[in-house]
Parts: C-alpha cells; sequence; structure tokens
C-alpha cells in the first residue's frame, strides 16, 4: 500500500507559553497517521515517566511533568509536501517573500533530474564506445571506473523508470 503525506498539528502548552508544532509524517490513511502522532507525542517530552502515564482521558492530549507541561493534537491531515514547504517559509519568514523564492518544484524536479540522468549517462556510453574504437578503454583506469559507475546506476535509472 502506498504512503501519504499528512501534517499534524499541534500545541504546547507549559504553563507560561504556547508553542505551535508542525509535524510530518508518512501514513496509509487518516486512522494510521492518528496513531502514528499519538504514538511520537506520547513519548515527545522525557520526563522519566512510562509514555502509558502521559496519556490523559483525551486520547490527542498528552502531560508530562505532574501536568506541567501538556502537548494536544490540533489537526492531522493529508498535505503536499509544497504546500507544507510553502506554510512554513511563510509561518517562520519575517518579511515577505518573492514567489519565485516560494515555489519548490519538488516533485517534477526529481523527475527532470531523473530524465537528465538518462540522457547523460546514454551519451557517456556512446562516448565510451567511441573512444574504445580508437584506443583499448581496459588500459585506462579512469574510464574502467566510469563504465561500472554507468553500468551500476544504470540499473538505478531502469528500474526508478
Amino acid at each position: 500500500m502506498k504512503l501519504k503525506l499528512y501534517e499534524v498539528q499541534a500545541t504546547e502548552y507549559n504553563g507560561e507559553q504556547e508553542y505551535f508544532q508542525s509535524k510530518l509524517l508518512a501514513a496509509k490513511n487518516i486512522s494510521h497517521a492518528r496513531k502514528i502522532a499519538r504514538d511520537y507525542f506520547s513519548k515527545w517530552y522525557d520526563d522519566g515517566d512510562k509514555p502509558s502515564e502521559h496519556h490523559t482521558k483525551n486520547p490527542d492530549e498528552f502531560k508530562f511533568i505532574c501536568g506541567c507541561n501538556r502537548i494536544k493534537i490540533k489537526s492531522v491531515q493529508r498535505i503536499i509536501l509544497d504546500d507544507w514547504i510553502r506554510m512554513q517559509i511563510t509561518l517562520n519568514n519575517i518579511t515577505d517573500m518573492p514567489d519565485e523564492l516560494m515555489t519548490t518544484r519538488i516533485a517534477s524536479s526529481s523527475a527532470e533530474l531523473l530524465e537528465a540522468c538518462k540522457v547523460l549517462t546514454s551519451y557517456t556510453m556512446d562516448l565510451l564506445r567511441r573512444l574504445d574504437n580508437q584506443i583499448n578503454n581496459a588500459d585506462v583506469e579512469e574510464i574502467q571506473h566510469a563504465q561500472a559507475a554507468i553500468a551500476k546506476h544504470t540499473k538505478v535509472i531502469k528500474n526508478k523508470s
């Protein structure tokens, strides 16, 4: 089963201040995501107690140091990585960011990188074949290393296609 990306938003209360938390996790579905989040936050602060002692009557709230610190899960929702990155930049910046700095293009850039690797590998293999007609490639250590690397990574590239 393919995992999906989820964001967990929580608030930490320490008696004086509140802190916002945003965590990413990969899960099968929303129920699985909530379970992962609850497991994570039940062990979030090591006060020497067992994680089971951190639970309250609310399954999305945890107490630490006899209740002096609490953390409460506010939401668990499906998210796209680019959206989460954009929200984190917006949340953590102190000036307006130009749109060109906010563009992440992570999903398309990995596909573009894979395609560029395929083209470069093909081009390099062709050059090495042509060079082999002029000299004995087996005599040149660097060429042997290049051929071994290409052979190794060509299998990876083919499997990812």
